[in-house]
């Protein structure tokens, strides 16, 4: 016999149905009510994704390697030191073809076209880890939002130019896709879709590991999931080795390459700084978040779950174990990290029957994880300045650091878009200037030159550009790739680059340097004070690390004779420093400038036929 209540419930009056709607409508309408501050923090967090920058001398090598693929001459990028264009045309070939497509077709920048593709792989890379936090945490769509805010490093690295952003925008695409029951149409584009990722960072490719899982989880060991396995393959395959091969190049040929690279980079093994990258990348409230989530996976057995989450964020530590220089190689793993944030966060909202403690726990951790995103504090610039804690008012420190390296730019534009007839000489001695220079040259309508139409004083130490009559020569005193690049800066300068000067007589010579350089040529700053020694103190170290200093500004200097003495000065004090501290860190001897020269020629032909 049923109870009056149970009856009640059996058997509800009109009256009863109409509260029950009021309720329904007033929960979805806190829901709605919700979404108006989190969709505020959105645009907040989001903003700076709109105006990207350089972040340094690699995304010039995308924006340039483009626009002289569009034109015909890839190998023009640099011809001085032609590995530049075979690691980062091979290493980043998807964002390259990208540009170059995008400014063939419809005749703008590259920097336009590349600012497009960022654009376009951020809202991919959103829109799909929004998509999988919901599949795979089953968490409501203002759960798994906040999941995706709460990771910086998927937001973050949109604020400048990077391929990593638009590779992570195509693997997580493909990853939607194989989470559906098609055996051919899905699999086939998101195997597309992710050799697109990989074509555009082959690293990427790691994240490959937790495919089968997917198609396993959807499928079961069955023919079913063998032809969608074999189909996804078959289309990531076609993709990826499809431009490699019209290039004339293989896989082999990128390992190649990458392998030479890591050697003359001469790195040294270290957990802290790749511990450093993931805290970075993750930041603290999603890492606490995220481990709550990998509990309570545990604790409900799901186990196919935590592996599908778990396997590919192995799979890529383990592969760059000690060797993970930037959190941007982590961007592929946020789906995962992500869905294990949003798991974490299910987690600590409250059930019915929750009890005081259940509840006064779960209110002191939103507390916690409010005040880290909160609380100013000093960032750690490491591809710009992240924030450990404070990450919503650090985007006044992004944007801050934005326009800074925007008004960089801006003045290497303005100096290569002066008309002027005669020669002009342009002196760079680091990496950014270096490239920035270039692309701004070729930006601005200048042709770059072959070998044959430069001084032969000049031919090893410079590149020259000529536009309607004007001509640049670029005189670099930066030597891509070698470790001990400072350690040769003084030769390169003395025994190259001032026999070429006084071999041309230009109208006008300027330097780009940075401020440090330049505070040791103006005898305002030592070694000492521009370069501290790390400290012993493990302590301090880990701080020095977690809060490194903000980068040296590109300056741009007139240049005469009297400043040509003070960098001779300047470059022999460095190269003193450089070769002390090498053999101090352990890395191997430092090579001559020669040497270096020929570490850095061509080792494959690639493009077929140039």
């Amino acid at each position: 016999m049923q109870s009056p209540a149970e009856t009640a419930a059996a058997h509800p009056t009109p009256r009863d149905s109409v509260r029950a709607g009021h309720m329904e409508s007033r929960a979805d309408g806190r829901t709605t009510l919700l979404f108006i501050p989190l969709a505020i923090l959105a645009a907040w967090l989001l903003y700076p994704s709109l105006t990207p920058v350089p972040l340094e001398g690699f995304s010039a090598a995308i924006h340039g390697l483009g626009v002289h693929l569009a034109q015909g001459d890839i190998l023009a990028f640099d011809r001085l030191q032609p590995l530049h264009v075979e690691f980062y045309g091979l290493s980043k070939l998807g964002a390259v073809l990208g540009v170059a497509g995008l400014v063939k077709l419809f005749g703008i920048e590259g920097e336009t076209a590349l600012r497009i593709l960022m654009l376009f792989g951020e809202a991919a890379l959103l829109v799909s880890t929004f998509i999988l936090a919901r599949r795979w945490a089953g968490a409501p769509p203002l759960i798994a939002a906040l999941a995706v805010l709460l990771v910086p490093g998927v937001i973050e690295n949109s604020f400048f130019y990077a391929e990593s952003v638009i590779a992570a925008g195509f693997t997580s695409l493909a990853l939607v896709c194989f989470g559906t029951r098609s055996i051919v149409a899905a699999p086939l584009i998101g195997g597309a879709l992710f050799g697109l990722g990989v074509l555009t960072r082959p690293d990427i490719i790691l994240v490959a590991a937790v495919v089968p899982l997917l198609i396993v989880e959807q499928h079961g060991v069955t023919r079913r999931g063998v032809v969608a396995l074999l189909v996804a393959a078959i289309g990531g395959a076609i993709i990826w080795l499809g431009p490699l091969a019209l290039m004339g190049v293989t896989p082999f040929d990128i390992l190649k390459v990458g392998k030479l690279t890591l050697q003359l980079w001469d790195r040294k093994f270290s957990i802290p700084h790749h511990l450093r990258e993931i805290v970075v990348f993750v930041g603290l409230p999603a890492g606490f978040l995220a481990t709550i989530g990998v509990v309570a996976l545990i604790r409900q057995r799901a186990f196919m779950r935590l592996a599908v989450l778990l396997v590919p964020i192995i799979a890529v530590n383990a592969a760059f174990a000690g060797s993970m220089y930037q959190s941007r190689q982590l961007l592929g793993l946020a789906p995962f990290v992500v869905a294990l944030t949003a798991v974490g966060l299910v987690q600590l909202m409250p059930r019915p029957g929750t009890g005081r403690v259940g509840l006064w726990t779960r209110g002191v951790a939103a507390v916690v994880i409010a005040l880290m995103l909160l609380v100013p504090m000093k960032p750690g610039h490491d591809d710009g300045p992240h924030h450990l804690v404070g990450r919503i008012p650090g985007i006044a420190d992004w944007r801050d650091w934005q326009k800074d390296v925007a008004a960089e730019v801006a003045a290497i534009r303005d100096i290569a878009a002066v008309d002027r007839p005669g020669l002009r000489v342009i002196i760079s001695d680091t990496w950014n200037p270096d490239r920035y220079l270039h692309v701004a040259l070729i930006e601005a309508g200048y042709r770059a030159q072959r070998p044959a139409e430069i001084e032969p004083a000049c031919v090893a130490i410079a590149e020259s550009f000529e536009r309607n009559g004007a001509r640049v020569l670029h005189v670099r005193l930066f030597q891509g790739f070698v470790r001990y690049y400072p350690a040769i800066i003084r030769e390169r300068f003395d025994a190259m680059a001032r026999p070429c000067l006084e071999a041309v007589a230009p109208t006008e010579a300027t330097l780009l340097t940075t401020a440090d350089y330049l505070a040791l040529m103006q005898g305002r700053a030592g070694v000492a004070e521009l370069w501290p020694a790390q400290p012993a103190n493990p302590f301090d170290n880990l701080l020095l690390r977690l809060f490194t200093d903000k980068p040296w500004p590109i300056m741009v200097v007139p240049f005469d004779a009297d400043l040509a003495e003070r960098m001779s000065r300047a470059y022999a004090i460095v190269e003193v420093e450089a070769k002390a501290r090498l053999v101090a860190m352990g890395h191997r001897p430092p090579g001559t400038a020669a040497e270096a020269i020929e570490a850095t020629r061509r080792i494959i032909p690639f493009p077929r036929g140039d």
